[in-house]
């Protein structure tokens, strides 16, 4: 499976990508234990794309891809590239980097248990998981209809975790599942919008099967969701972050990070494992609360 968008073409990639990449994994399964948890029977690609601005107050945009696994008992979210990464590409190499250096959330709806969902997300150097019960979103579904990709999708409005969203859902498609924490309409989500801000964009749709995979770390802080956006916010509103966001990171860390540089200014920092943009744009949070 490849990735349907945004492919790096003509970037240099040396052999120490390579090694830095193999030390990476080491170091993650020296620290992680890999449960499977279920199997997916399809596997959804969305492009997410999220209107914003630079450092300088210019016009930018963040986006990346990701991929829904829905299985039996287990849906989950993961970037795109986790799941089609080709060893042997060295171009994925560099996808993948793109990809890790955004955080792109990891969810795990109906895990550990059928009423919950677990979330993981990373700031700069910090890993976070949170358990959480399952709540229905209050979607007002409209009359509205259009056509996406060849399938008639009706029009519905919430507000999740503290931002109005617009969703276009397929009845034909009858699974009750969407990107991110939207979903719970009679339909799958095609596309999904909130404030001209975050978009959701289906981009395939596939029978296919894959691992359901959960990482058991002992490395992880495990928090609360009001805790967690305290820390965030509290980092990506800094005005360090956007100028210089390793500054805000443990003097002891930030003495083993190295710097990569290729093609067409793409430009990443590694730091025992993790990835990050040393000129970041603006944060914009899917959630508020």
């Amino acid at each position: 499976m490849k990735n349907p968008q945004n492919t790096i073409n003509n970037i240099p990639c040396t052999c120490v990508l390579a090694l830095m990449l193999a030390t990476m994994s080491m170091g993650l399964q020296a620290e992680a234990q890999t449960m499977v948890l279920d199997t997916s029977n399809v596997v959804v690609g969305y492009h997410y794309s999220c209107n914003t601005k630079d450092a300088e107050g210019r016009a930018a945009i963040d986006e990346y891809d990701i991929a829904l696994l829905i299985g039996k008992k287990i849906v989950a979210q993961k970037g795109f590239c986790e799941l089609s990464l080709d060893k042997d590409d060295n171009d994925d190499y560099v996808r993948i980097l793109t990809e890790r250096q955004h955080h792109v959330p990891e969810i795990y709806i109906a895990f550990p248990d059928e009423d919950k969902v677990t979330i993981r997300e990373t700031v700069l150097m910090d890993d976070f998981e949170m358990v959480e019960k399952k709540g229905d979103v209050e979607w007002l579904i409209l009359s509205d209809t259009i056509q996406i990709n060849g399938h008639t999708c009706k029009k519905a409005t919430a507000n999740v975790r503290g931002r109005q969203w617009t969703a276009w859902f397929a009845e034909e498609l009858p699974m009750p599942y969407g990107p991110w924490l939207l979903g719970g309409l009679p339909g799958f989500i095609l596309c999904a919008e909130s404030d001209d801000i975050h978009k959701f964009h289906m981009t395939s749709l596939l029978t296919a099967s894959y691992p359901i995979e959960y990482e058991k770390r002992i490395d992880i802080m495990r928090t609360s969701r009001k805790k967690f956006i305290k820390y965030r916010d509290g980092i990506t509103n800094n005005p360090s972050y956007l100028t210089s966001p390793s500054s805000l990171i443990s003097p002891d860390i930030e003495r083993h990070k190295t710097i990569y540089q290729f093609g067409n200014g793409i430009e990443f920092v590694e730091m025992k494992g993790h990835v990050f943009n040393p000129h970041p744009n603006v944060f914009i949070p899917l959630d508020l609360e």
